[in-house]
């Protein structure tokens, strides 16, 4: 389980999660790569996801730092990747 902290008018807010991204890529190929390696080491369902304009906002909710990223990576210019890891609750 993650743990994601914000700050709030009220206080510190800490929010759990069961999925975490594991990272943003620019090509699928590297994604897989990583996806690959992970794999071997981590126990949560792995899966790559495309970043488009509407589903930004679905990556801001797990992680908002990630808008940050996307910006910065000129992802919504060009293709980008994003590798999510997901645990069920069972």
């Amino acid at each position: 389980m993650w743990f994601i902290y914000r700050k709030s008018p009220l206080g510190i807010v800490a929010k759990e999660s069961m999925k975490v991204i594991l990272g943003v890529y620019t090509s699928i190929d590297e994604a897989k790569k990583v996806m690959n390696s992970l794999s071997k080491f981590l126990l949560p369902k792995l899966s790559i996801i495309e970043l488009k304009p509407e589903n930004t906002d679905r990556f801001a909710s797990l992680d908002p730092d990630i808008t940050d990223i996307i910006k910065q990576q000129k992802c919504l210019e060009r293709e980008c990747y994003i590798l999510v890891g997901s645990w069920s609750s069972e």
